[in-house]
């Protein structure tokens, strides 16, 4: 059926369009001018032109991905997701240690997307008839044109491009310790500075060397520096018998099962189990406290292999490495005050090596996300575009069964003006038609009036829109977010379906004042979506065997992952109020809302008009 309507159009029609996403809207309630229907024609045995104009908003905020009434983020329609990780965007849902634009913060860096769609515009339409069949029947076209201001709105709040992209997994507080003066034994107290600085455990499983390894599977790495000199740090001793004075046990990182938000305290004076038990103890609630209250602190232990610490099983780690942070403290008397001690008198121990080398890594990765999005000129900035949208024809036959009953068929066009022109890279990009394909529609009304204060209508009609290649967005295999990565094309086309049942309300003292009040029914089909070329390379860019040696990186592109959420249902309500002012001039206003639905907005628009009657 769909390649017999093609042949339809002119060879035209397969034209080239640059829509990121597909259709979310639900049909707008002005789109055919007034909704009120009446029996009542100004000429019976000549034609009649209708003029009509309308000015129309319409705004969502919420989308319903369930059939059903619960709503959530409108970005859950556009990305599949509303909160995510960014690794999620990339083939296989992973950022590799090889390639090229490897960022460790691209694996693990939360984001929650959010925007709003509001439009204002005015529609023209227009309408002709002339009786036929001894005036039983009129043939008659109409026409509208639209005019809009669409606008996605950027209003989520976060990271931005300025923002540090360490912020979220690396945090420090400064505190003032006092310290014997040789930092052997006691003497004369001195106080000192300390920056004690925590890192999110997440954060440290993804950092590469600069041989393009994890820093946790090469052998000269954090844990394996632990393992290695852990003996003759003391690490096993009891914290009860170190120094009260101390502000770290032990001398090397410790881990603790709590997502840092506020340091607030002085100093940590804290009881704790070693991290090879499964005997964990909260840190007591007092004023000297650096970490929160009630935080689970681990120390290392001597017998615990640290190389497996966030995928061993028996350490518990693995689920949680994002409530686990890596902190590095000091001994009140280490010889390295500024630093970190050994957990030993006299012993500077490796943390700051440990530490050291952790900040070296860092420093390679500065940009953030928003940056890394920009040089790729990919963006999430508020989009606006203002213009005519898509032209509709149609061309029908209305029939008079008698006095009570009356009947419609037609056919029409919807023709590609309102096509984008706007450059590519935004998933909010503002679309005033539907992506620059055509559309061919049949339809069907009935109607009955059974008293003078009441009418009832029935109409349907189905839309075929016919395919074209769209320049949209790779979605690829094993990737969970679409609309976020570089531009893909593909062949598109689908079709929807809407329908009207109205009971239309004459006032019993004059027909010239008229209210309606109806449901409409709207169902598009999944997006037909093939894209052009199987594969291609991510933002990640090429895969890197070798110092300075890229290789081709192309991954395999998701038809089915492009296809999600794009089989849509909408239940609306819709109503209407209009006044006859005299034979010749009509004014109207009404509004509607979706209720319920899957894939959609949850969209509300209202309208305001005049008809003019010749």
């Amino acid at each position: 059926m769909r390649n017999n309507l093609k042949k339809l159009l002119l060879a035209g029609a397969l034209v080239s369009a640059t829509a990121q996403a597909s259709e979310w809207r639900t049909p707008w309630i002005s789109a055919d001018g007034p909704i009120r229907y009446t029996f009542e024609k100004l000429h019976k045995d000549k034609y009649n032109l209708n003029w009509w104009s309308a000015v129309h908003a319409k705004e969502a905020h919420k989308a319903f991905l369930k059939h059903g009434t619960k709503a959530q983020p409108l970005t859950a329609l556009i990305f599949n997701k509303a909160d995510f990780t960014l690794n999620q965007i990339f083939p296989g849902s992973d950022v590799p240690l090889n390639v090229e634009e490897f960022n460790p913060f691209m694996a693990i860096t939360p984001i929650s997307p959010r925007v709003s769609y509001t439009e204002y515009g005015m529609t023209l339409g227009a309408r002709w008839d002339y009786p036929v069949w001894k005036n039983k029947g009129r043939i008659g076209l109409r026409a509208t044109v639209p005019f809009r201001r669409v606008e996605w709105e950027r209003d989520d709040s976060g990271f931005d491009e300025n923002e540090d992209p360490t912020s979220q997994f690396v945090k420090s507080k400064q505190i003032r310790v006092t310290r014997a003066a040789d930092g052997t034994a006691p003497g004369v107290a001195q106080e000192s500075d300390v920056v004690v600085t925590a890192y999110r455990m997440d954060l440290i499983e993804r950092l590469r060397t600069t041989a393009g390894t994890s820093i946790l599977t090469t052998g000269n790495n954090v844990f394996s520096i632990l393992n290695n000199n852990i003996a003759a740090a003391n690490a096993t001793a009891s914290p009860a018998a170190l120094a009260s004075g101390d502000i770290a046990n032990v001398g090397f990182p410790k881990l603790f099962a709590y997502q840092v938000t506020n340091m607030v305290a002085d100093a940590l004076n804290a009881n704790a189990s070693t991290i090879g038990s499964n005997n964990v103890v909260a840190v007591a609630a007092n004023g000297n406290n650096f970490l929160p209250d009630n935080t689970q602190l681990r120390f290392f232990d001597a017998g615990f292999n640290y190389i497996n610490v966030l995928t061993d099983g028996a350490s518990t780690f693995g689920a949680n490495k994002s409530n686990l942070w890596l902190i590095f403290h000091r001994q009140t008397n280490s010889p390295d005050p500024l630093r970190f001690g050994a957990g030993v008198a006299n012993q500077a121990g490796v943390g700051p090596t440990v530490a050291t080398g952790i900040e070296n890594i860092l420093l390679q990765f500065r940009q953030n996300i928003f940056q890394f999005f920009a040089k790729n000129d990919f963006s999430f900035d508020t989009q606006i575009r203002s213009g005519m949208g898509d032209i509709d024809l149609d061309l029908f036959y209305e029939h008079t069964f008698n006095s009570d009953w009356m009947g419609e068929l037609c056919v029409g066009v919807r023709f590609p003006t309102g096509g984008d022109k706007d450059k590519f890279g935004n998933p909010y990009k503002a679309l005033l038609g539907n992506g620059e394909h055509f559309e061919v529609k049949v339809g069907a009304l009935i109607a009955y009036q059974p008293w003078n204060w009441l009418n009832v209508k029935a109409d349907a009609h189905y839309s075929f829109v016919l395919e074209g290649t769209e320049h949209r967005i790779a979605a690829f295999h094993g990737a969970q977010i679409k609309n976020i990565g570089p531009r893909a094309d593909a062949d598109v086309d689908w079709g929807y379906f809407v329908g009207h049942f109205d009971l239309n309300f004459f006032h019993p003292k004059t027909s010239a004042i008229r209210s309606t009040l109806g449901y409409e029914i709207y169902y598009k089909t999944e997006d037909h979506l093939t894209f052009k070329s199987q594969t291609m390379q991510s933002f990640l860019g090429a895969l890197i065997t070798a110092p300075g040696d890229p290789n081709s990186n192309l991954q395999p592109l998701s038809n089915a992952l492009a296809r999600k959420n794009t089989e849509a249902i909408a239940h609306k309500v819709r109503s209407e109020t209009s006044f006859q002012i005299n034979p010749y001039f009509e004014i109207f206003a009404g509004g509607s809302a979706t209720f319920a639905g899957q894939n959609v907005m949850r969209d509300r628009d209202c309208h305001a008009g005049f008809n003019i009657r010749y």
